[in-house]
């Protein structure tokens, strides 16, 4: 199952099991696919931590940007992503890391 096709359905399955240890077995399940080409325009575990943030979880939204940036360095939109979850979790060395970050990106 690819993650571009994942229905609402299939998110809302996520945001109501109880078990952390079942939703890391289904995140790695469904959304474990380095981005390569022709792949994703923009990987899973970065649409997983916008729809957290959507969902006003940004503690749980900072380790997907964290873990999509892992896989896809640099990219802008986990970065921008990263650091609103850090401000909004109050994280402020890793808010200033990715405005950093995300700095250095814009400038080139």
């Amino acid at each position: 199952m690819r993650a571009e096709g994942l229905g609402s359905e299939t998110w809302l399955e996520y945001s109501i099991t109880p078990n952390l240890s079942h939703r890391r077995r289904w995140v790695a399940r469904m959304l474990e696919k380095r981005p390569t080409t022709p792949g994703p325009i923009e990987p899973a575990r970065e649409q997983l931590g916008y729809l957290l943030l959507e969902l006003n979880r940004p503690v749980e939204a900072l380790p997907e940007f964290e873990a999509s940036l892992e896989k896809a360095s640099r990219r802008r939109g986990a970065l921008s992503g990263a650091f609103h979850a850090a401000e909004l979790t109050k994280d402020l060395s890793k808010a200033k890391h990715f405005k950093s970050e995300l700095s250095a990106t814009s400038s080139r």
